[in-house]
């Protein structure tokens, strides 16, 4: 995860684990790029916990009736473009498989590649409201999970739910283009491939196989910034977990700093300080022994 601009961080996430489905809620405060990897043996559906269109799915902004019916393994960018409430429900392909097929009489299966679900926002409220008194459920009153008949009854309410939205005939599908796709997957490989030390833009062009004008524009468009910005803000992000883990009486500052890539230590400092709002040093004097409290442009 990159944060897009400095300043406090903050995220509170709630996870429900019911018998056959698995609910997440999350709420957070600061803009945000993030790479993820579903896991292969589940389906996962996410969309914007609130009418608010600040997140994006591999650049597409999610409007308050879209979903997102991802694919199996799914590798892809989800970015927020401000204070952001998105939601995910995920089971497993045998589970989805049954209930669709019980209850429209066909099987679905998660799609080859992720498909956004245009559908009315009328239509999603009902698993929207129903994903968020779970959530609220298991915050307040968690005892009542107690009760098999209360679990029955929510998941079920939740899977009629569910299953409305992902086979409704007035539902558009939209994706981007599998060539935007693959380019940001390599852009993204390329980039593991030298977690410390980034290529240079053209040389990442002549590895992925794109123009540089197409990788900005799939990097304008998937992370909302350049690539080149893309590097630092991962590189400092980096450097600052290092120095949190740090034992400052072995290791420097500009020891961690030339291990990410940045040779100048002055230059540094000020980067560091413009985006996490403290001087590198402040962060490996308090490490791992600094007390649990709010922190700037770190996850919660």
């Amino acid at each position: 995860m990159v944060l897009a601009v400095s300043g406090d961080f903050k995220a509170h996430q709630t996870c429900v684990e019911l018998p056959h489905l698995s609910l997440l809620r999350s709420w957070e405060e600061r803009p945000r790029v993030a790479y993820l990897s579903l896991a292969a043996d589940r389906v996962f559906i996410t969309f914007a916990a609130h009418s608010s269109r600040s997140l994006r799915w591999r650049g597409i902004a999610l409007q308050p009736g879209d979903i997102v019916f991802h694919g199996r393994g799914e590798r892809m960018h989800q970015r927020t473009g401000g204070p952001c409430h998105w939601a995910s429900i995920s089971q497993t392909p045998e589970h989805l498989a049954t209930c669709t097929k019980a209850l429209i009489g066909r099987a679905l299966a998660a799609p080859r590649a992720g498909q956004l679900l245009r559908l009315p926002a009328s239509i999603v409220a009902p698993l929207r409201r129903l994903h968020a008194d779970a959530c609220r459920l298991v915050e307040k009153k968690p005892e009542l999970l107690a009760h098999p008949e209360v679990v029955h009854a929510l998941e079920q309410d939740l899977i009629y739910a569910l299953v409305g939205c992902l086979s409704g005939a007035d539902r558009q599908h939209l994706a981007p283009t599998l060539y935007r796709t693959d380019t940001m997957r390599q852009f993204e490989d390329a980039v593991a491939a030298h977690p410390e030390r980034p290529p240079a833009l053209q040389e990442l062009c002549e590895t992925i196989g794109v123009p540089e004008r197409t990788l900005r524009l799939c990097c304008t468009d998937f992370l909302g910034m350049a690539p080149t910005r893309y590097f630092r803000l991962r590189r400092l992000g980096m450097a600052r977990a290092a120095l949190r883990g740090a034992d400052p009486a072995t290791v420097s500052v500009s020891d961690i700093a030339a291990r990410y890539g940045f040779l100048q230590p002055g230059k540094f400092a000020t980067q560091y300080r413009a985006v996490f709002g403290e001087a590198p040093s402040t962060t490996l004097r308090h490490g791992p022994t600094a007390k649990h409290g709010s922190t700037r442009a770190e996850q919660a």
